[in-house]
């Protein structure tokens, strides 16, 4: 049994491997200047124009609570799932000196929409003998049991009357070049321009709090505002960089095909205005992408595997 001594020396550290945000609450600021142009900063400015503060929502906060309860000798960690989507957990043991859990690790559970559950017990398997113990979980979105429906049809993701170029096709050598983006696209267009749902689905996880974008891959990676629409089948649409404050959609609303999310942005890892879009399926603890094609208006199928000009 772990003593007060003994459970002060347990270490957890923590991993989300679906976001890297700081905890801390930060503010962000907004002020028009004298030229009549908005700013956006996450430090107050030094103006004497009106500056409109707001806290900032952190990504990593909303995917993943964890909290301890049970008491220091005997901890049983329960872990709540935030998105309005199922969620696969990842557990590992990464040290463990007389001490044994349940279940044991390593092991993954699924969370459900909203869920909370006990997911970790850890008790002293040599009594009298100090024990510790490391451990450390990661999320994946989606629930690794979905099957593609490979029925289904992907509408354009921008207005009828509009056309815009595939600047990165599938297989994408410029920053496509894992398993979760190889099926990705990037979409040229205009800041503001409408986005919109190429399938029905739920709207699984937001953000749109971020407003910097630039090339620094490390600074602005994780600064993407982004929607993950959750589909009927399992499968989910991610929608990135997209504009500040331009979401039109609620976490857990359900949507339509064609209905308007938000606005095209420049927002994250992003050397222009355009739109990342990308559709993912949990392959068991890992994301991968997957591809797909686009059904005109006219019905004809057009697969962005190449660049081309495409419209509605």
């Amino acid at each position: 049994m772990l003593t007060q001594r003994q459970a002060g020396l347990l270490a957890i550290p923590l991993l989300l491997l679906l976001t890297a945000m700081p905890a801390d609450a930060k503010q962000m600021y907004k002020y028009t200047d004298e030229q009549g142009i908005v700013h956006y900063s996450d430090k107050k400015p030094v103006t004497d124009q009106k500056v409109e503060a707001r806290p900032m929502r952190m990504p990593a906060a909303d995917v993943l609570s964890m909290r301890n309860i049970g008491t220091q000798a005997k901890p049983a960690y329960a872990i709540r799932n935030h998105l309005a989507g199922p969620v696969e957990v990842l557990l590992t043991l990464t040290e463990s000196i007389y001490v044994r859990s349940e279940p044991q690790l390593p092991a993954s559970v699924i969370l459900a929409a909203g869920e909370e559950r006990t997911v970790l017990r850890v008790f002293s398997s040599e009594p009298g003998k100090t024990g510790s113990f490391k451990w450390q979980y990661s999320a994946v979105p989606g629930d690794p049991a979905a099957q593609l429906d490979s029925a289904a049809l992907n509408r354009i993701p921008f207005p009828r009357g509009e056309a815009y170029w595939v600047s990165q096709p599938f297989n994408g050598k410029q920053t496509h070049l894992d398993e979760q983006t190889k099926y990705a696209i990037d979409i040229t267009m205009p800041e503001g321009t409408p986005v919109l749902a190429t399938r029905a689905g739920v709207v699984m996880q937001m953000n749109d709090d971020f407003f910097e974008g630039g090339k620094q891959q490390l600074k602005y990676i994780s600064k993407a505002n982004i929607i993950r629409l959750l589909h009927d089948d399992g499968t989910m649409s991610v929608y990135a960089h997209l504009k500040l404050d331009s979401t039109k959609v609620r976490l857990g609303q359900r949507v339509a095909a064609g209905d308007r999310l938000a606005e095209s942005g420049n927002t994250g890892f992003s050397s222009g205005p355009h739109l990342h879009f990308v559709i993912q399926k949990n392959a068991g603890g890992k994301l991968v992408s997957l591809p797909y094609s686009f059904t005109l208006t006219n019905g004809e199928q057009v697969v962005p595997d190449k660049q081309v000009r495409i419209s509605p």
